[in-house]
């Protein structure tokens, strides 16, 4: 066979094996979390298809729990999802209710977790910029 057909084939066997019933359909924002031998169960996390949002099943659908900003976007390994949130900022969503962290894209923001969604909470003095503590605190330094 010519290495043409081998990918359309795979193509192909990909897209049968995706509308199989039972299979489970992507994940996405406000999707469905329900497959046909019962359901994921409520509390599940899993990552976007875009690889961009950490997801959790709640109710039968999936919401957004983390945006997944940073380089490393949000991916699963050995049974384990990762979602880097070095890049997220002012609006994005949050899982870490109450934490602190420096705004990437502004040298003097603070942000915190508030109620899901980073928040600004303390704009540094021109002469200064946020950081971080030795503690893994937030401050101005």
């Amino acid at each position: 066979m010519n290495r043409r057909l081998l990918v359309m084939l795979a193509v192909l066997s990909a897209a049968g094996f995706a509308s199989c019933p039972g299979a489970i359909p992507p994940a996405v924002a406000g999707g469905s979390c329900e497959v046909a031998d019962g359901g994921a169960t409520d509390g599940t996390a899993t990552c976007e298809v875009s690889t961009q949002a950490l997801l959790q099943c709640q109710s039968g659908t999936y919401a957004v729990l983390s945006d997944c900003r940073g380089d490393g976007g949000c991916a699963i390994s050995n049974g384990t999802v990762t979602c880097d949130t070095s890049a997220n900022s002012l609006g994005s969503h949050c899982a870490d209710e109450g934490f602190a962290r420096c705004a990437p894209d502004n040298a003097q923001l603070i942000m915190a977790c508030d109620g899901g969604v980073l928040g600004a909470v303390f704009t540094c003095t021109s002469r200064s910029r946020c950081g971080y503590t030795d503690a893994g605190g937030v401050t101005c330094l």
